[in-house]
C-alpha cells in the first residue's frame, strides 16, 4: 500500500526497516576485505566537507574506485563534495543511517547508491549529478534524486524513491517511488508508480503490474505501456506510446498510439480525454466514456463480448475515424462522430440513444433512439427503434434485414428497404409513425400497422402491406408485387403491371391509377374506397363480390381499361369520372351519389344503374336499365356535345330530376333508349352551345315507347335572346321547339318591325335554322334591321326633279311672265314692248309708263318681229323634312339638294318661247334614330315652252335627271356593322301649267292649273360590310315609282318703274296633291336567302300648301336677275326652297 500522493512509508515500510538495518550490519562485519569502507563522521569541525579527510573514519576520502563512503547516524547531515568530479565504489546509507542533504561536485560511481536507511521520517536528499551503475533502495526511508544522474537499474524495493531531477535508469518497483522530474528508461512495478504534474517519463516500456500507476505529467514509450491484471492505471497528464490495459484505467488528458483493453481490463474517462491511435476492446474488456468525452480516435474496434463493452455516457462524445463493433454491447447515452462511420458487425449489439454522426452499418443488432446524423446501411440482423429516432440520411436495409419501429417514431431523409427474405421486413408497429422525406421499398417488405408518412412519392418494387391499424400518408408508385391494403393511404397510387393493388376493407383518398395494360386494382373483401380511379386500356378495375366506392377526392379522371365484377360500383364526390373502356364482364349494380359519371364504353350488363340526388349521368356509351331520382341528372352525349346520344336498356326518371341536353346550330345530344322511357315530369335542361345558327326543332329521346312527359317548363342554359322553348311528342320521341320571341301575335311591333320580324320568321319555318344573331332582336334591332335609308333617294329625287323644272318653267323668272294686257288695241309703248319681244321679253304697263316719263313724244312703233336670243344661270336648293309614321313604323327624313343649272331661251314668234337647260348638283339625306343617311351626285336635263294668247299663257317642260347614289348605315344589333350601297338611277319629269292673267289697279292676278309628273326608276342593288359583318346586309329590289301632283293656285305681280329699269315683286299661293305620296322599298336580307320584306319610308302628306315670294330687276342694257322664295307645308312636311337667276337678253 501506498499514500495516495506516493510517498511516505506505511505499516509495511516501517516493519522492514529493522529487518534491513541489522542485514546491513551483518554485510559491514562479514565482508570488510570487498571494499574499504569509510564511515562519514564529521563532527562538523570541517562543516560537512564530503572533500575532507578528517571527515572520514579512515582519514581517507572514498572517491576513488575500490573505496565505498558510507553514511550511518553520525555526522553532520549536509553533506558538500567540494572537490571532484569522484569516482567512489558506492555509497552505502545502512540501516542506522540518519537522514542527509548532499550535494556538490559530480559523482561516478563504479557500483552505485545502496540507501538501507530505516525509518519513514528518514529523508535522504542528493542533489549531485552522479552515474552508477545500479541504486538500491531498500531501507524504509526515503531517497530523493535531484541531479541530473544516469543509472543502469534502479531497484526500489522498500521506502520510498523519489526523482526530481533527470535520472536515467531502469527502474523496477516494488515499494513506492515517484518522478517528480525527468524519468528516462523503463519502468516496472508490481506497486505502482506516481508521475507528477510535471513529471516526463521517457521509457521503451512501461509495466504496471501491480498497485496504482498514477501519471500527472507525461509519459512517452515506444514499446508501450502496460497495466496488468488487478493494476490501476490512472493518467491526468499525457501518455504516449499507447497502452495495453488487463485491468483498470481511468484517464483524461491525453492519451496517444493506441489503447489496447484485453482480458476484463477496463478502460475509463475521468474528464476528457484526447487521442492519436487506435482504440481496441478484446475479451470482455470493456471502454467507458462517462466523466469526459473521448476524441480522436482513430479506429475503435470492439472485440469484446462484455454486455458493457462500449458505453458513452449522456453528455459525452466519443469521436473516431471508424469504429467497428464486432461483439458485446456498445452502448451511446451522449455522442458518437465518425468520419469513415460506425460499424455493427453481426454478433454484435449496438444501442444508442443520443447522437451518432457519420452514419452507421449494422449486419447485428441495433437499437436506437436519438438522432443518427448520416447514412444508415442495415445490412442483416435487425434494427429496432427503441425510442424517438431521427435519422439525417438514407436508411438501407438488406434483403436479410428487420426494421422494428416499435418503441418510439423514426423520421428518416431517405428510407431504402430491400428486406424480403420471407420473414423480414420493415414493421411500423401500431401506435408508431415513420416520416420520410424519401421512401423506396426496392424489392423488399413493408407492413404498416402505425403510421408512415412519405414527402416524395413512395416508390414500391416489392410488397407492402398495409394493415387495418395502419396509414400511408403519400403517394404511392408501385412497379411489382403488390400492395396489400387493409388500412389508408392518404395519397395517389399508381399501379404499373406486374404490380396490383389488393383492398380488403382500406381506402385511398387520392387518385388510384392503372398506368400500364395488366395493371390491377381489385377488392378482395369487405370492400374499397378510392378517391379516384384513372386507367389506360388493358388495365383490370375488378369489384370482386364487394363494393368499390370512387369519387371523394373530387377530381376527374378517365378509365379505359375494364370494369369487372359482380359486387357495386359506387360513384360519390363532386368530380367527374369518365369509364371509356369494356364494363361488359360487370355485372352489378351501379349507384352514382355524387359528381358526373361518364360511361363512354359499355355498361350494358350492369343489372340497375341508379342515379341519385346531386349526381349525374353522362357520356355516349351504353348502359343497362337506368333510374333517375329526383335531384339526379341524365345527360346523354353529355360532354361528346350535340350529336350525340347515349343508349339505355330502359329509362325511368322521377319528378325532380333533369334530363340535360346539349344543342348546337345543327343538332342535339340524345337519349336511344331501346326499351320503354318513363319521364315521369322529370324537367328537361337544355345547354345551347355558341354559334351562329340555331335549329327549329331538335329530337333529344328515342325509345320503344314514351310513357308520361316531360315538365312542360324548359330549363335553359345559354339560349340565344330573342328565342323561347316548347317540348312537344310522338309515340317514340321527344323533341324541344325553339320560336322567335318577335313571332305573331306579339301586337308589340310596327309595321316596318313586323315586316323584317316576318321575313325571318317566315325563313325560320321554312330552313328549319337560322343564324343566331336574327334571335336576339329587340324592336329597335328590328328597326335598324329594316334598311329605311334605302327608301330615302325617293323623296329626294322628287325634290330635286321638282325643282330643276320650277327653275326652267317659272313665268316669273326674269321677264317670261309679261303678257299682254286685256283688251285689243296696242298699248302706247308697242315700240318698247316689241324691242323687248326682240328680247325675249315684253314690257309691263309699269315699264311702258317709266318710258313715257323719259320721252317728250312717244316714239315710233316697231315695225315687226326679229327673233331673239336669251341665256340664263340659275343656281337652286334647298330642305325637307318629313316626319314619321310611328304606325307603319318610318321615321322622320331630312333632305337636303342643291343645283347650278344653265339654259337658252329662244323666242320663235312673239307668242311663243321655248328653251332647254342643263343642271348639275348633289342632294344628301338622313334618317333619324341613326338608321343611316347617304347622298348623290346629280346631272339633269330638259326643255321647255312657253306660249301665250292674250292675257292666258301655257307652258310646259319635259326633264330627265341621273344620279350616282350611295347609302350608308350603322347597326348595333350584334357588334357593330357599317354597311354600304352604291348604285346610278335615272329620273324622269314632265310639267304642263296654265293661266289667266288679270290686272286691276297695278297689280296682276294669275290663277292657274298644272299637272306634274315625276318617275324615279331604281335599280336591284346591295348593301356591302365596310366595317363588321355584313350579316344583316340587305339587297333591294328593282322599283319605277311614279309621283303624279296636280296644282291650283294664284299667282301675282306688282312692277316699279326707277331710273335704271324696272323692278318687279311676285308671290303665289296654291294648293297640291299627290297621288302616291307612299316610300316604301322591297328588301331581302342577303344572308337569309328568301327572307324579304317591304320597307316603308316616311310618306308625303296627299294635300300641301305651296307659297312663293320673288323679287325681279330689269337693267336698261337688257340685264335682269331675280330671287325667289318658295315654301311647300303639310302636316307632316316642311319645305324650304330657294333660286336665284341671272339673265341677258339681245
Amino acid at each position: 500500500m501506498i499514500r495516495a500522493d506516493g510517498v511516505g512509508p506505511t505499516r509495511v515500510a516501517l516493519f522492514s526497516r529493522a529487518f534491513l538495518a541489522g542485514t546491513a550490519l551483518a554485510a559491514v562485519v562479514l565482508l570488510p576485505s570487498l571494499a574499504r569502507a569509510q564511515v562519514w563522521q564529521d563532527g562538523g569541525v570541517a562543516n560537512g566537507n564530503y572533500s575532507e579527510p578528517t571527515n572520514w573514519s579512515t582519514n581517507t576520502v572514498p572517491d576513488t574506485a575500490g573505496e565505498t563512503a558510507t553514511f550511518s547516524a553520525t555526522g553532520t547531515t549536509a553533506v558538500t563534495v567540494t572537490l571532484g568530479p569522484i569516482s567512489p565504489q558506492s555509497w552505502i546509507f545502512d540501516a542506522t543511517s540518519q537522514g542527509y542533504a548532499i550535494s556538490g561536485q559530480a559523482v561516478n560511481f563504479v557500483t552505485g547508491i545502496t540507501n538501507n536507511a530505516v525509518g519513514v521520517g528518514t529523508f535522504i536528499s542528493i542533489s549531485n549529478n552522479m552515474t552508477g551503475a545500479t541504486i538500491s533502495q531498500a531501507g524504509s526511508s526515503r531517497l530523493t534524486l535531484s541531479g541530473t544522474n544516469s543509472f543502469t537499474t534502479t531497484s526500489v524495493t522498500a521506502g520510498t524513491f523519489v526523482n526530481t531531477g533527470t535520472l536515467t535508469t531502469s527502474l523496477t518497483v516494488s515499494a513506492i517511488a515517484s518522478n517528480q522530474g525527468t524519468l528516462i528508461g523503463d519502468i516496472t512495478t508490481t506497486t505502482g508508480f506516481s508521475n507528477v504534474p510535471g513529471g516526463i517519463i521517457s521509457a521503451t516500456t512501461i509495466a504496471n503490474n501491480g498497485g496504482i500507476f498514477f501519471n500527472n505529467g507525461s509519459i512517452t514509450t515506444t514499446g508501450g505501456t502496460t497495466n496488468a491484471a488487478g493494476a490501476t492505471f490512472n493518467t491526468t497528464g499525457t501518455v504516449n506510446g499507447g497502452l495495453t490495459n488487463s485491468g483498470t484505467a481511468n484517464a483524461r488528458g491525453v492519451f496517444n498510439d493506441g489503447i489496447t483493453n484485453q482480458g476484463s481490463g477496463s478502460f475509463a474517462l475521468i474528464n476528457d480525454l484526447t487521442t492519436n491511435g487506435a482504440v481496441t476492446n478484446n475479451a470482455t474488456s470493456s471502454l467507458a466514456v462517462q466523466f469526459g468525452s473521448f476524441t480522436g480516435i482513430t479506429t475503435l474496434t470492439n472485440n469484446s463480448t462484455s454486455a458493457t463493452a462500449v458505453q458513452v455516457s449522456a453528455g459525452r462524445t466519443l469521436s473516431a475515424t471508424s469504429i467497428i463493433n464486432n461483439a458485446g454491447t456498445f452502448t451511446n447515452g451522449g455522442t458518437v462522430t465518425t468520419t469513415a462511420g460506425t460499424t455493427n458487425a453481426a454478433g454484435g449489439t449496438f444501442t444508442t440513444t443520443g447522437t451518432v454522426n457519420g452514419g452507421l452499418t449494422n449486419s447485428g443488432t441495433a437499437n436506437a433512439a436519438g438522432t443518427l446524423n448520416g447514412n444508415v446501411d442495415h445490412q442483416s440482423g435487425t434494427f429496432t427503434v427503441t425510442g424517438a429516432l431521427t435519422v439525417n440520411g438514407t436508411l438501407t436495409t438488406g434483403a436479410a434485414s428487420d426494421l422494428i419501429v416499435s418503441g418510439g417514431d423514426l423520421n428518416v431523409t431517405t428510407l431504402i428497404n430491400q428486406s424480403n427474405a420471407m420473414v423480414h421486413a420493415v414493421w411500423i408497429d401500431a401506435g408508431r409513425t415513420v416520416n420520410a422525406t424519401t421512401f423506396t421499398n426496392s424489392g423488399g417488405q413493408v407492413s404498416v400497422s402505425g403510421v408512415l408518412n412519405a414527402t416524395n412519392t413512395i416508390l414500391n418494387d416489392g410488397k407492402m402491406i398495409i394493415d387495418a391499424t395502419g396509414t400511408v400518408n403519400a403517394s404511392i408508385n408501385s412497379i411489382s408485387e403488390y400492395i396489400a391494403l387493409n388500412g389508408t393511404i392518404n395519397g395517389n397510387v399508381t399501379i404499373s403491371a406486374p404490380s396490383q393493388l389488393n383492398s380488403g376493407g382500406g381506402s385511398v383518398s387520392g387518385r388510384v391509377t392503372l398506368a400500364t395494360a395488366g395493371a390491377i386494382a381489385d377488392v378482395a373483401g369487405v370492400g374499397a374506397s378510392f378517391g379516384s380511379v384513372a386507367g389506360v386500356a388493358g388495365s383490370v378495375l375488378d369489384t370482386g363480390a364487394f363494393t368499390m366506392t370512387v369519387g371523394g377526392d373530387n377530381s376527374s379522371s378517365t378509365f379505359a381499361g375494364s370494369l369487372t365484377g359482380s359486387g357495386s360500383f359506387v360513384k360519390t364526390g363532386s368530380g367527374i369520372m369518365s369509364l371509356t373502356g369494356d364494363g361488359s364482364a360487370y355485372t352489378g349494380t351501379t349507384t352514382v351519389n355524387g359528381g358526373t359519371l361518364v360511361v363512354d364504353g359499355s355498361m350494358a350488363s350492369s343489372s340497375l344503374t341508379t342515379v341519385n340526388a346531386t349526381a349525374a349521368l353522362a357520356g355516349i356509351g351504353t348502359v343497362g336499365a337506368l333510374q333517375v331520382a329526383a335531384g339526379g341528372i341524365f345527360s346523354p352525349g353529355g360532354a361528346g356535345g350535340p350529336g350525340t346520344s347515349m343508349t339505355a336498356a330502359s329509362l325511368a326518371m322521377q319528378s325532380g330530376a333533369l334530363f340535360s341536353v346539349f344543342v348546337d346550330p345543327v343538332t342535339s345530344s340524345f337519349a336511344n333508349v331501346t326499351g320503354s322511357a318513363t319521364l315521369g315530369g322529370a324537367t328537361v335542361g337544355a345547354h345551347f352551345v355558341a354559334g351562329s345558327y340555331v335549329a327549329k326543332q331538335y329530337t333529344i329521346l328515342n325509345a320503344g315507347s314514351i310513357s308520361g312527359h316531360f315538365d312542360p317548363i324548359v330549363a335553359n342554359t345559354g339560349l340565344p335572346s330573342g328565342f323561347h322553348t316548347t317540348l312537344s311528342y310522338d309515340t317514340t320521341h321527344a323533341y324541344l321547339n325553339l320560336a322567335l320571341n318577335f313571332a305573331p301575335p306579339s301586337g308589340s311591333l310596327n309595321g316596318n318591325q313586323q315586316s323584317v320580324g316576318n321575313a325571318i320568321i317566315n325563313y325560320f319555318n321554312s330552313n328549319g335554322t337560322i343564324p343566331m344573331a336574327f334571335g336576339g332582336l329587340t324592336p329597335v334591332g328590328l328597326t335598324q334591321l329594316s334598311g329605311e335609308v334605302g327608301s330615302a333617294s325617293q323623296q329626294t329625287t322628287f325634290n330635286a326633279m321638282n325643282q330643276f323644272m320650277g327653275v326652267m318653267t317659272d313665268p316669273f323668272v326674269a321677264g317670261r311672265g309679261d303678257p299682254v294686257g286685256a283688251g285689243g288695241a296696242p298699248n302706247a309703248f308697242a315700240e318698247e314692248s316689241m324691242t323687248y319681244a326682240a328680247k325675249g321679253v315684253s314690257r309691263s304697263k309699269g315699264e311702258r309708263d317709266a318710258y313715257a316719263a323719259i320721252y317728250a313724244k312717244a316714239p315710233p312703233i316697231v315695225p315687226g318681229f326679229e327673233q331673239r336670243w336669251s341665256v340664263w344661270a340659275a343656281g337652286f336648293g334647298g330642305a325637307q323634312q318629313t316626319d314619321g309614321n310611328t304606325t307603319i313604323g318610318s321615321n322622320t327624313t331630312t333632305s337636303n339638294l342643291y343645283g347650278t343649272a344653265v339654259g337658252a331661251d329662244y323666242r320663235i314668234s312673239r307668242d311663243t318661247l321655248v328653251g332647254f337647260a342643263l343642271a348639275g348638283g348633289g342632294t344628301n339625306f338622313t334618317v333619324t334614330n341613326a338608321l343611316g343617311g347617304g347622298r348623290s351626285d346629280l346631272f339633269q336635263a330638259g326643255a321647255f315652252f312657253r306660249h301665250i294668247v292674250g292675257p292666258a299663257y301655257i307652258t310646259g317642260a319635259l326633264a330627265y335627271g341621273w344620279q350616282d347614289i350611295t347609302t350608308d348605315r350603322t347597326l348595333t344589333v350584334a357588334g357593330v356593322d357599317r354597311l354600304r350601297a352604291e348604285f346610278n338611277a335615272n329620273a324622269y319629269s314632265g310639267r304642263l301649267e296654265g293661266g289667266y292673267r288679270i290686272v286691276t289697279q297695278g297689280v296682276g292676278f294669275t290663277p292657274y292649273a298644272a299637272a306634274q309628273f315625276t318617275t324615279f326608276d331604281l335599280p336591284a342593288y346591295a348593301e356591302q360590310a365596310i366595317v363588321g359583318s355584313n350579316q344583316f346586309a340587305l339587297a333591294y329590289n328593282s322599283k319605277s315609282v311614279t309621283d303624279t301632283r296636280t296644282e291650283l293656285g294664284l299667282r301675282t305681280d306688282k312692277a316699279f318703274a326707277q331710273a335704271d329699269g324696272i323692278v318687279t315683286l311676285r308671290g303665289r299661293i296654291a294648293w297640291a296633291h299627290d297621288f302616291n305620296p307612299d316610300r316604301a322599298i322591297g328588301a331581302t336580307f342577303q344572308t337569309l336567302p328568301g327572307a324579304s320584306f317591304i320597307v316603308n319610308g316616311a310618306p308625303m302628306a296627299s294635300a300641301s300648301a305651296l307659297v312663293t315670294g320673288s323679287v325681279e330687276k330689269k337693267w336698261l342694257n337688257g340685264w335682269s336677275a331675280a330671287g325667289t322664295f318658295e315654301g311647300e307645308f303639310s302636316g307632316v312636311t316642311r319645305s324650304y326652297a330657294g333660286k336665284g337667276v341671272v339673265r341677258y337678253a339681245w
